[in-house]
Protein backbone atom coordinates (compact mmCIF):
# COMPACT_ATOMS: atom_id res chain seq x y z
CA UNK A 1 0.00 0.00 0.00
CA UNK A 2 1.63 3.50 -1.00
CA UNK A 3 0.76 5.98 1.78
CA UNK A 4 1.20 9.93 -0.06
CA UNK A 5 0.20 11.16 3.45
CA UNK A 6 2.06 10.76 7.11
CA UNK A 7 1.56 12.20 9.97
CA UNK A 8 4.26 12.57 12.91
CA UNK A 9 2.03 12.48 16.13
CA UNK A 10 3.42 12.93 19.36
CA UNK A 11 1.38 11.72 22.64
CA UNK A 12 2.88 14.08 25.97
CA UNK A 13 2.07 13.86 29.32
CA UNK A 14 2.51 13.23 32.87
CA UNK A 15 3.81 9.77 34.40
CA UNK A 16 0.35 7.38 34.60
CA UNK A 17 -1.52 10.11 32.77
CA UNK A 18 -2.43 7.29 30.31
CA UNK A 19 -0.26 7.67 26.80
CA UNK A 20 0.85 4.18 26.41
CA UNK A 21 -3.32 2.93 27.50
CA UNK A 22 -4.42 5.43 24.79
CA UNK A 23 -2.15 4.45 22.10
CA UNK A 24 -1.99 1.19 22.54
CA UNK A 25 -5.70 0.62 22.66
CA UNK A 26 -6.07 2.76 18.95
CA UNK A 27 -3.14 0.26 17.82
CA UNK A 28 -4.67 -2.40 18.88
CA UNK A 29 -8.40 -2.16 18.50
CA UNK A 30 -9.12 -2.27 22.18
CA UNK A 31 -6.95 -4.17 23.29
CA UNK A 32 -4.24 -2.81 25.62
CA UNK A 33 -3.87 -5.33 28.83
CA UNK A 34 -0.22 -6.04 27.46
CA UNK A 35 1.15 -2.53 28.86
CA UNK A 36 -0.54 -2.56 32.21
CA UNK A 37 1.64 -1.53 34.92
CA UNK A 38 4.20 -0.11 32.82
CA UNK A 39 6.29 2.62 32.48
CA UNK A 40 7.46 3.89 29.54
CA UNK A 41 11.36 4.60 29.20
CA UNK A 42 12.40 7.14 26.77
CA UNK A 43 9.84 7.07 23.56
CA UNK A 44 8.01 4.31 21.93
CA UNK A 45 7.06 4.22 18.26
CA UNK A 46 3.93 2.79 16.90
CA UNK A 47 2.69 3.20 13.34
CA UNK A 48 -1.21 2.58 11.77
CA UNK A 49 -2.69 3.43 8.98
CA UNK A 50 -6.26 4.97 9.08
CA UNK A 51 -8.38 6.08 5.46
CA UNK A 52 -10.44 8.90 6.22
CA UNK A 53 -11.86 11.79 2.99
CA UNK A 54 -10.77 8.90 0.52
CA UNK A 55 -7.10 8.96 1.58
CA UNK A 56 -4.56 6.87 3.33
CA UNK A 57 -2.60 8.92 6.11
CA UNK A 58 0.35 6.18 7.53
CA UNK A 59 0.15 7.48 11.72
CA UNK A 60 3.43 7.72 13.07
CA UNK A 61 2.78 7.95 16.35
CA UNK A 62 5.46 9.04 19.34
CA UNK A 63 4.62 7.59 23.11
CA UNK A 64 6.79 9.68 25.04
CA UNK A 65 7.85 9.24 28.87
CA UNK A 66 6.80 11.25 31.00
CA UNK A 67 9.65 11.46 33.55
CA UNK A 68 11.39 14.85 34.11
CA UNK A 69 14.55 13.38 33.04
CA UNK A 70 13.12 12.45 29.67
CA UNK A 71 12.03 15.99 28.76
CA UNK A 72 14.88 16.89 26.63
CA UNK A 73 14.49 13.54 24.63
CA UNK A 74 10.75 14.30 23.77
CA UNK A 75 11.69 18.23 22.21
CA UNK A 76 13.47 16.47 20.18
CA UNK A 77 10.26 14.73 18.89
CA UNK A 78 8.01 17.51 19.82
CA UNK A 79 10.03 19.72 16.95
CA UNK A 80 9.33 17.21 14.34
CA UNK A 81 5.43 16.79 15.34
CA UNK A 82 2.67 17.88 13.06
CA UNK A 83 0.23 16.66 15.93
CA UNK A 84 0.83 17.23 19.76
CA UNK A 85 -1.68 14.89 21.56
CA UNK A 86 -1.13 16.30 25.82
CA UNK A 87 -2.64 13.70 27.76
CA UNK A 88 -3.44 14.33 31.38
CA UNK A 89 -5.38 12.36 34.28
CA UNK A 90 -8.51 14.15 34.87
CA UNK A 91 -8.67 12.86 38.28
CA UNK A 92 -5.71 15.46 39.08
CA UNK A 93 -5.90 18.99 38.65
CA UNK A 94 -2.01 18.73 39.18
CA UNK A 95 -1.64 16.95 35.96
CA UNK A 96 -4.07 19.46 33.92
CA UNK A 97 -2.14 22.14 35.37
CA UNK A 98 1.12 20.75 34.63
CA UNK A 99 -0.41 19.87 30.77
CA UNK A 100 -1.71 23.20 30.00
CA UNK A 101 1.30 25.36 31.10
CA UNK A 102 4.14 22.97 30.90
CA UNK A 103 3.36 20.78 27.90
CA UNK A 104 1.30 23.45 25.69
CA UNK A 105 4.36 26.01 26.22
CA UNK A 106 6.54 23.09 25.10
CA UNK A 107 4.93 22.88 22.13
CA UNK A 108 4.20 26.57 21.67
CA UNK A 109 7.64 27.20 21.80
CA UNK A 110 9.39 24.43 20.09
CA UNK A 111 6.90 23.67 17.41
CA UNK A 112 4.12 27.06 17.30
CA UNK A 113 2.84 25.04 13.82
CA UNK A 114 1.95 21.62 15.52
CA UNK A 115 -1.74 21.14 15.62
CA UNK A 116 -2.63 20.18 19.60
CA UNK A 117 -5.73 18.00 21.29
CA UNK A 118 -5.97 17.74 24.91
CA UNK A 119 -7.02 14.92 26.23
CA UNK A 120 -8.68 14.09 30.04
CA UNK A 121 -8.08 10.69 30.55
CA UNK A 122 -10.89 8.82 33.02
CA UNK A 123 -10.41 5.67 34.67
CA UNK A 124 -12.73 6.64 37.53
CA UNK A 125 -15.50 8.84 38.54
CA UNK A 126 -13.62 11.31 40.60
CA UNK A 127 -12.79 14.03 38.49
CA UNK A 128 -11.40 17.19 39.69
CA UNK A 129 -11.69 19.01 36.75
CA UNK A 130 -14.55 20.77 35.66
CA UNK A 131 -16.01 20.83 32.05
CA UNK A 132 -16.19 24.42 32.42
CA UNK A 133 -12.32 24.76 33.47
CA UNK A 134 -11.50 22.21 30.11
CA UNK A 135 -14.09 24.11 28.25
CA UNK A 136 -12.33 27.82 28.60
CA UNK A 137 -8.98 26.57 28.35
CA UNK A 138 -9.61 24.91 24.78
CA UNK A 139 -11.20 28.12 23.81
CA UNK A 140 -7.66 30.18 25.29
CA UNK A 141 -5.13 27.72 23.82
CA UNK A 142 -7.21 27.13 20.90
CA UNK A 143 -6.64 23.49 21.24
CA UNK A 144 -9.36 20.26 20.38
CA UNK A 145 -10.24 18.41 23.70
CA UNK A 146 -11.12 14.53 24.12
CA UNK A 147 -12.32 12.67 27.02
CA UNK A 148 -10.39 8.54 27.31
CA UNK A 149 -11.88 6.46 29.39
CA UNK A 150 -8.69 3.63 30.24
CA UNK A 151 -11.20 0.94 28.33
CA UNK A 152 -12.55 2.99 25.38
CA UNK A 153 -11.37 1.53 22.33
CA UNK A 154 -13.86 3.82 20.42
CA UNK A 155 -12.66 6.95 21.35
CA UNK A 156 -9.03 6.42 21.16
CA UNK A 157 -9.81 5.45 17.57
CA UNK A 158 -12.26 8.71 17.00
CA UNK A 159 -9.44 10.91 18.56
CA UNK A 160 -6.32 8.95 15.64
CA UNK A 161 -9.10 9.52 13.09
CA UNK A 162 -9.67 13.22 13.88
CA UNK A 163 -5.65 13.63 13.79
CA UNK A 164 -5.69 12.13 10.11
CA UNK A 165 -8.29 14.43 8.88
CA UNK A 166 -7.33 17.17 10.70
CA UNK A 167 -3.36 16.77 8.96
CA UNK A 168 -5.12 15.80 5.67
CA UNK A 169 -7.16 18.95 5.77
CA UNK A 170 -4.20 21.08 7.25
CA UNK A 171 -1.74 19.35 4.42
CA UNK A 172 -3.89 20.64 1.86
CA UNK A 173 -4.52 23.97 2.80
CA UNK A 174 -0.66 24.20 2.85
CA UNK A 175 0.16 22.64 -0.29
CA UNK A 176 -2.75 24.04 -2.55
CA UNK A 177 -5.16 25.83 -0.78
CA UNK A 178 -7.97 23.65 -1.24
CA UNK A 179 -9.56 21.47 1.73
CA UNK A 180 -9.91 17.88 0.22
Amino acid sequence: MVHNYVCNIVCVGDVDSGKTTLVKSFINDGNHQDNVGQLTVGVEFQTKTVSTLERDVKLLIWDTAGHERFRAVTSNYIKKADIGVIIYDANSKTSFDYATQVWCKQFKEFNPTAQLVLVANNNTSNINVSYEQRKKLQQELGVVFFEFHGIDALTSKRLFEYCAKDYLTTEQIRHNGDVV
